[in-house]
């Protein structure tokens, strides 16, 4: 880069997470810029902290201007997420892009799916402070392709600002010896329950696959509370005693590493897909995906695998189908494991999210049009693997 960029703090961050963790540290990695994480709590810490520099803010309101100030004040950049909702909270946020004007320091702002997704949703003041910070950045990211779409219809900011930089996971996971009888087929659910992931369903086409194949074994994790909890167990009631002793309930984040390890499909029924972490994180693990033909399936199933883990959405009968496939052929499974990990390692990883998220800097910092051309969403936007992004790195820093 022609800018030598030392130092980018990051506010706003909910949770230091994995991928938040890999990001970052990845940054440092690729010899961009030391990576400042400010949070009010590190209760909910990613264990792959990378020798990121860490700055908890108390909740005492002058100590915690302070020490914004004093981590602000020798910044490059500050990477903005508003994670934040409540007045109480918003304001603090409106107080952060006050400060930082004053500072003239130059703003990055991270989008996440609610942000855009609950706009219609958000107070009148949270709307503002989002386009306020929009109207002050060097440029926004966006992860998910409706996050455009929604940009540009609802009128939220300038969409030539937007870079598009998709989810990436890293390489650190613990994989831990498989516990689970080889006998049997362990089929995981892993994410919160929500209405667009059609959960009865889900266990509707559980409850006839298991009706039908004592080896498989379902294991739904990602309950948030005991209400949940109750319902679900309400919903199982129904089943024989056989089909319910096949089932184990977990709350959310329990012993993610482990089930990942014990795993060997993963099923997402839902309306949209995405690129959702815990889809490319079980892939990373070998754990083979069937999702929906819904928006960006395609984008995350290996190449040529379409046939085989791609399911008409909502139709019991061909996701059943594709489920029994897979659990009465052990050699397919293995086959679909492994280019399931290749292809996470090739065009999903944390590596080339770092790359891309570096790029995105050289892009607007120096204006660079070919880095630009790379992360510019469009309705033919494809994923590339990681040897083109480094390429274009190599032949443009």
């Amino acid at each position: 880069m022609k800018e030598n960029i030392k130092k980018v703090v990051v506010y706003g961050l909910s949770a230091l997470t994995d991928g938040h963790a890999a990001l970052y540290s990845g940054l440092q990695e690729l010899k961009f810029a030391k990576c400042t994480i400010i949070q009010e709590s590190f209760d909910r810490t990613s264990k792959q902290l990378f020798n990121l520099e860490l700055v908890e803010v108390n909740n005492n309101f002058f100590i915690k201007l302070f020490k914004l100030y004093k981590a602000f004040i020798d910044a490059d950049f500050v990477e903005v997420y508003l994670h934040k909702y409540g007045y109480r909270k918003e304001f603090n946020e409106l107080l952060v892009l006050l400060m930082l004007s004053v500072l003239r320091k130059r703003i990055v702002l991270n989008f996440t799916g609610r942000d855009i997704r609950e706009w219609d949703e958000h107070t009148w003041f949270k709307r503002k402070i989002i386009k306020a910070f929009i109207k002050k950045s060097v440029f926004y990211t966006l992860k998910e392709s409706y996050m455009h779409a929604d940009i540009k219809n609802k009128k939220i900011g300038d969409i030539d600002k937007h870079v598009f930089i998709h989810n990436g996971v890293h390489n650190n996971f613990k994989k831990y010896e498989r516990i689970i009888s080889k006998d049997k087929v362990v089929i995981l659910y892993n994410n919160r329950i929500k209405e667009h992931r059609n959960i009865p369903y889900l266990l509707d086409v559980m409850r006839d696959v298991l009706e039908v194949r004592n080896e498989a074994f379902f294991v739904l994790s990602g309950i948030k509370n005991d209400a949940e909890m109750n319902e679900l167990k309400s919903h199982l009631a129904k089943w024989d005693n056989d089909s319910q002793s096949k089932v184990l309930l977990l709350k959310i984040n329990d012993y993610r590493e482990m089930i990942y390890s014990q795993s060997d499909i993963f099923v997402m029924p839902a309306d949209v897909v995405w690129l959702n972490n815990s889809i490319l994180e079980s892939m990373r693990y070998g754990v083979v995906p069937i999702l929906p033909d819904v928006s960006w399936a395609d984008r995350i199933i290996p190449a040529n695998t379409n046939e085989n883990l791609i399911y008409k959405h909502l139709n019991i009968k061909d996701f059943k189908n594709k489920l029994l496939e897979l659990i009465d052929n052990e050699d397919l499974r293995v086959e679909l494991s492994n280019k399931a990990k290749s292809h996470v390692e090739l065009f999903l990883s944390s590596r080339k999210r770092a790359l891309l998220h570096k790029l995105a800097y050289m892009a607007f910092v120096d204006n660079n049009d070919e880095g630009l051309k790379l992360l510019k969403f469009c309705d033919d936007y494809k994923i590339l693997p990681l040897y083109d992004v480094e390429k274009v790195m190599e032949d443009h820093v």
